[in-house]
């Protein structure tokens, strides 16, 4: 509760890619929240982007959970996909639409040869590289089993991270889950009720009220994304380390 008696809801909009730059941007300016914030409400829409991202902002999140003491639920809009999803997963309680779109639980990696392209051209490219696989992320490069094998192992390793973080987040059955999201599927938020992906498919006004109904009448929102982080903002991190 604030001076006025009144709940404290913080709201933060994370749309787009989820990028390096979303997970620093957003995370600080989570810091803007009055110390009176009980509850924060995490607004994802999004089609994916980076896991580390992910991880990244899933930090940031836990720390200013752990250190405030507060409540964390997610609303999706419209899509919460791969690392949207992921995101998603990290909060105490996961709404959204009947019609949403959720999943795509997995790691892919693109990448472009330009190798045929130079030959025809009769353009050489010399690369002197310190190990087989040093070179496998350039444009430039052949496809060959030696230099792409690590790049499979690390999509693999982050795909197996990725299912065992959803069964883990939702308390949800392996082999039940991989039936639907295990090869990348896209569900809707009923069938992820159903599953018990999602907590609730009846949107964000329904969110808020189940908050309010438990903490009394009287509440204020407070949209992080229109808030200022305050350079002076002082942490005391080794109290709240020692939490984790």
């Amino acid at each position: 509760m604030d001076s006025n008696g009144k709940y404290i809801i913080g709201l933060v909009f994370i749309s787009g890619k989820i990028i390096d730059s979303t997970a620093i941007n957003v995370g600080f300016k989570l810091r803007s929240l009055p110390a009176s914030t009980k509850h924060l409400i995490v607004i994802v829409s999004s089609d994916g982007g980076s896991l580390a991202s992910a991880q990244s902002l899933i930090n940031f999140i836990s720390f200013l959970k752990f250190e405030r003491k507060i409540k964390v639920s997610t609303y999706i809009p419209s899509q919460a996909l791969s690392a949207g999803f992921y995101l998603a997963l990290s909060s105490d309680y996961i709404a959204c639409e009947k019609s949403t779109m959720i999943g795509n639980v997995g790691a892919v990696y693109n990448s472009l040869n330009f190798n045929k392209a130079l030959k025809k051209l009769g353009i050489d490219y010399l690369s002197i590289a310190s190990g087989s696989s040093k070179e496998s992320l350039r444009l430039l490069q052949g496809s060959s089993s030696v230099k792409t094998s690590s790049i499979e192992n690390y999509v693999s390793e982050v795909g197996e991270h990725f299912l065992d973080f959803v069964c883990k987040k939702r308390n949800l059955d392996v082999e039940n889950v991989k039936k639907f999201l295990g090869e990348g599927e896209v569900i809707t938020g009923c069938k992820g009720k159903v599953i018990g992906l999602v907590d609730s498919c009846n949107g964000l006004l329904e969110l808020i009220s189940s908050i309010v109904l438990d903490n009394g009448p009287e509440f204020e929102i407070l949209q992080v994304n229109k808030l200022d982080y305050d350079c002076n903002d002082r942490v005391n991190f080794n109290e709240i380390i020692g939490r984790f």
